[in-house]
């Protein structure tokens, strides 16, 4: 069988096979499915973007029984008209590949558009990512920018206004995406309630996502963690709630004046895990962070791989997932496996695996004093 993932960015295994200078992200998600599958009877393609691929070039790399084929991404590529230089490329893809089944990988750009778009003789299957519907609803993630002294210059307000506006659009391209597809992968019930509320002839396919391997290797034990020690998500934005947890922090510092916060992620870090602030809610952070006398309390990591990420479960007292809207909450399914203790925000599927008291503890995401 053929069958050819799309994704928005390389990603897991399209990373892996084009090589550090097309790379995206680690992927957890899409590295722990495709090594779940056997391989010998399949044949793996992969359809993904990058601003670094020009406009008309098609990279194509194979390694093993596996290809994969990389057309530019848009500098804005969700909430936009699909490009027509765009839509010829990926249909010549699609027509090379012939597969027999198309699994795109979230509904964020527009690629993920055009490939339900396509007319081809397969079948094709959204496995839901982020809600672009649902979270629209909590741009911005209740930050209040006059509570701050840090205030995001002209730039960053017009861009933030451009956001919610392609926002918008992209939820009800998104519902295209699910309609002309037919076939929705949903992992929780928060994915099911949204796909039921669009309406049309979309068969829902009932799918848990599991993390990687290595996170099952890792035991985490109360004898071995870094005692008053927390491990949490990257937050590129608000919604992901660092700010929220920071404030919570110093309500902890007062009866745990050594407690650490480490925080992954892409940010600009120096050499001592100081975070460089290059972006509004950057300089927010940094300007919690001192003056809440927190400076000393919080690590910045910089990117981390699957197997760093499990590392860091492992040593960690507590895991904090403050996020206001997460589908799959795969970093808080992590932790789990590992073992580290839980905390997390009541949002998307994190109530279909986490009972409060139970095998961790729940709060609402704006209110920080309970966490």
């Amino acid at each position: 069988m053929k069958i050819l993932w799309v994704s928005n960015s390389p990603i897991g295994p399209s990373a892996r096979i084009l090589g550090e200078s097309y790379a995206g992200t680690s992927g957890g998600w899409i590295a722990s499915e495709f090594e779940k599958l056997k391989k010998d009877d399949n044949e793996f393609y992969f359809l993904c973007s990058s601003r670094k691929v020009k406009a008309g070039q098609v990279v194509k790399k194979k390694e093993g029984s596996s290809c994969v084929y990389c057309v530019n991404s848009p500098r804005l590529c969700y909430g936009i008209k699909n490009p027509p230089y765009l839509v010829k490329e990926i249909e010549n893809v699609i027509n090379d590949i012939d597969p027999d089944v198309i699994h795109i990988w979230g509904t964020e750009t527009c690629i993920s558009n055009i490939v339900a778009n396509v007319k081809t003789r397969c079948k094709k299957v959204v496995f839901l990512q982020g809600l672009i519907g649902v979270h629209q609803r909590y741009l911005g993630g209740g930050l209040c920018v006059s509570d701050h002294a840090a205030k995001p210059t002209l730039v960053e307000r017009i861009k933030e206004a451009i956001r919610r506006k392609h926002f918008a659009v992209q939820a009800r391209i998104e519902r295209d995406t699910l309609k002309k597809c037919g076939y929705a992968i949903a992992d929780g019930t928060c994915a099911k309630a949204y796909i039921n509320s669009i309406g049309g002839d979309i068969k829902i396919i009932d799918y848990k996502l599991l993390p990687g391997k290595v996170f099952y290797e890792r035991k985490w034990s109360y004898a071995d963690c870094e005692k008053e020690s927390l491990f949490t998500v990257f937050s590129a934005n608000a919604e992901k709630g660092l700010d929220k947890l920071i404030k919570a922090l110093a309500i902890v510092k007062s009866d745990y004046p050594n407690v650490k916060l480490r925080v992954p992620g892409g940010y600009a870090v120096d050499k001592n895990g100081k975070l460089i602030p290059r972006t509004y809610y950057e300089r927010v952070i940094a300007e919690l962070i001192v003056n809440n006398g927190l400076s000393e309390n919080v690590e910045f990591l910089g990117k981390l791989s699957p197997e760093q990420m499990a590392e860091c479960l492992q040593k960690a007292n507590c895991f904090v997932n403050p996020s206001v809207m997460e589908n799959h909450a795969l970093s808080l399914r992590e932790a789990l496996v590992v073992g580290v203790p839980c905390i997390s925000s009541v949002c998307g599927s994190v109530m279909d695996f986490l009972e409060d008291g139970k095998n961790g503890l729940l709060y609402r995401f704006e209110e920080y004093e309970v966490l």
